[in-house]
Parts: structure tokens; sequence; C-alpha cells
């Protein structure tokens, strides 16, 4: 196949994600999939896993509050997702308040694993 041989998109995204230091698909996929598991269902219920870029794993919490016990969790959460997604992918946690969150008592929105912008 030459490089301007058409080809499947899948495998164009996984070059493209791969390239961008970010998750695969099925990598967020599984960490959404397995999110109250991990960190149990009241934690669930105000975080969610935002992205995976690089080996950090940024979360998003309803209140500042929430991000404690995760903070607290930090290996033990890495170690975790490592075995559920099968390889050392999460070495570093990042907690972040999710915009527009308020007073903290709606259920957060469903996960969206997006590019975070480089610093550099």
């Amino acid at each position: 196949m030459s490089f301007d041989d058409p080809r499947p998109i899948g495998d164009s995204l996984a070059f493209v994600t791969r390239d961008l230091g970010m998750a695969r698909p099925k990598d967020a996929a599984l960490l959404v999939a397995h999110w109250p598991e991990l960190v149990g269902e009241a934690l669930a219920e105000h975080t969610r896993p935002a992205h995976l870029r690089t080996g950090t794993l940024t979360i998003e919490v309803d209140d500042g509050a929430w991000g404690a016990p995760l903070k607290y969790l930090g290996d033990e959460l890495a170690r975790r997702a490592n075995e559920i997604l099968g390889a050392a992918l999460v070495t570093d946690l990042r907690v972040i308040v999710r915009a527009g969150s308020g007073s903290g008592t709606e259920a957060p929105s469903r996960p969206n694993f997006r590019p975070v912008p480089r610093s550099d």
C-alpha cells in the first residue's frame, strides 16, 4: 500500500492518536466503562475521566472537594487503571474542576476524550 492509497479511517486515526500521545479509543472506552469500578460509585457520580495523554490521566470533578479523594488514591488508581488497560499507560493523574459545574449536585456529562493544547 502506497502513501496515496486509500486506507481505513481507523488505521489513520491510530497513527494520529499515537503521534499526539493520546489514548487509543479502545483504552478511553475501557476507562469510561470501568470508572465506577475504579473509583467507587460515590466518586464516579461526581468525577469522570476526561482524557489520557502521554501517560497523564486527566479527571474532571464537579467540585474541588471531589479532587482530594482522587489525589489520595493516586498510585492505586493508576495501578487499577493500568490493570484494566492491560498496559502501563497511566503514569500520572491530573484533577481539574469541570467548567460550569455549579453546585456540584448534577451528574457529570458524557466523557469527552479530547486533545489537550500543548503548553510549549
